[in-house]
C-alpha cells in the first residue's frame, strides 16, 4: 500500500541509488527492471549515477537497455558506454572501440550540422564547433590501449578524417601507409618526422619508421604538385631535398642507418 503523498517510484530510485551495502547491485537488478518500465529515465540513473559502480553488472545493464525503446534506446546505451569507459575505465575492447567511434559518430555531425571542413593541414586548425570533440578523440586513440584499431580504421578509412587514420594505422604497425598520409596529404616532413619519432617505441628492424620514410622519400616517383605553399615543384626534386634534410637533422635517430643509406643507393 502506497503512503499518502510519497511517490513511491522516486522514492525507490532514491534508496537504490544511495546505497552502499553489499546487497546494493542485488537489489538493482531486482529493482530495475521495474523503474525502467516506469520511468526510463530514472531506470538509466540507477546504473550512471548510483554511489557504487555498476560497472560489475554492466552486462545486465546493457541488457535492458536493450529493451527500451528508440531513440531511447540508442541515447541511453551511449550514455551509459560512456560512464563505463571514462569513469570506471572499463577493460573490453568491445565497449572502448564503441565508446570512440559514438564519439567519431558525433564529430562527423556536428560538422555536418555547422557546414565546416575537418580536412586540416594542423588539428589544431580545426574548425572551433568541433575543435574540443576532435581533441578529445585524438587523445583517447593515442593513450588508450583497450580499443580495436582494426575497427576503427575499417569505421574511419573513407572519413574526412586524416589524423585520427594516422593514429590508428599507426596503432597496427603499417608505418608506411601513416606515412604516406603524412607526405601526400598533409604535405609536411617536419611532421613525418615527429610521427617516426612517435612509433619509433613500437618499431622493429623489419619495420622501422624512419627507414620507411627515406624510401618513401627518395623513391618517389617524378610530377609536379604544390609544395610548401603554393609554389608548384617536381615532386621527386621536392623529396629528394627533404630527404637530405632528414639525414642531416635526424640522422642520429635513424637505427639502422645503413639500412637507410642502401634505400638511397638503391634510388
Amino acid at each position: 500500500m502506497q503512503e499518502e503523498g510519497v511517490d513511491g517510484l522516486k522514492r525507490t530510485c532514491q534508496l537504490l541509488r544511495n546505497r552502499v551495502e553489499d546487497d546494493a547491485l542485488s537489489l538493482l537488478q531486482e529493482f530495475a527492471p521495474w523503474v525502467m518500465k516506469k520511468a526510463p529515465e530514472e531506470g538509466l540513473k540507477l546504473f550512471t549515477l548510483s554511489e557504487v559502480s555498476t560497472a560489475p553488472i554492466a552486462s545486465f545493464a546493457l541488457s535492458l537497455l536493450q529493451e527500451v525503446e528508440e531513440p531511447q534506446r540508442s541515447e541511453f546505451r551511449e550514455k551509459y558506454i560512456r560512464y563505463l569507459v571514462v569513469m570506471h575505465h572499463v577493460e573490453d575492447a568491445a565497449l572502448n572501440t564503441e565508446y570512440v567511434l559514438n564519439l567519431i559518430k558525433r564529430l562527423l555531425a556536428a560538422a555536418e550540422q555547422a557546414g565546416v571542413d575537418l580536412v586540416v593541414d594542423r588539428v589544431e586548425e580545426t574548425p572551433a564547433p568541433c575543435r574540443e570533440a576532435r581533441s578529445e578523440i585524438m587523445q583517447f586513440l593515442e593513450t588508450n590501449a583497450l580499443y580495436d584499431p582494426a575497427a576503427v580504421f575499417q569505421a574511419i578509412a573513407e572519413k574526412p578524417l586524416v589524423f585520427e587514420r594516422i593514429v590508428v594505422l599507426a596503432k597496427l604497425g603499417r608505418f608506411r601507409e601513416a606515412l604516406q598520409l603524412v607526405l601526400n596529404d598533409l604535405r609536411s616532413v617536419n611532421m613525418a618526422c615527429e610521427c617516426c619519432r612517435r612509433f619509433s617505441a613500437a618499431s622493429t628492424k623489419e619495420n622501422n619508421p624512419w627507414c620507411i620514410l627515406l624510401e618513401l622519400l627518395f623513391g618517389e616517383e617524378d610530377e609536379e604538385w604544390v609544395w610548401r605553399g603554393d609554389v608548384t615543384a617536381r615532386k621527386k626534386s621536392a623529396f629528394r631535398e627533404a630527404a637530405i634534410r632528414v639525414l642531416v637533422t635526424n640522422g642520429y635517430q635513424i637505427d639502422p642507418l645503413l639500412v637507410a643509406l642502401g634505400a638511397v643507393c638503391d634510388g
